[in-house]
């Protein structure tokens, strides 16, 4: 018996869709960072909430690999030159 769920209609037509480019991406986004330490702190900011997404479904492994995807943008984002990044909430 199957009991894996299909993803509803529209995510499997969007799947059979091409991935649009970096490049595509950005010129369709006014929005999108424009620099390595502005990607690297939007990402940070997304895993982190993910990761708790992750952990308060139980999903262990996804949970630790959201956290180490967190911590290698949050090393990026403090390399980089000029920027900071703000200390972290406790939960």
């Amino acid at each position: 018996m199957n009991t894996r769920r299909q993803p509803p209609h529209s995510a499997r037509r969007r799947a059979a869709e091409p991935a649009a480019t970096i490049g595509e991406a950005s010129r369709s986004s006014a929005q999108t960072p424009t620099n390595v330490a502005e990607v690297a702190q939007y990402v940070a900011q997304m895993t982190a909430e993910l990761s708790k997404m992750a952990t308060d479904a139980r999903l262990g492994l996804l949970a630790h690999l959201l956290n180490m995807a967190h911590a290698e943008a949050q090393i990026i984002v403090r390399r980089a030159p000029g920027t900071e990044i703000a200390p972290e909430k406790q939960a």
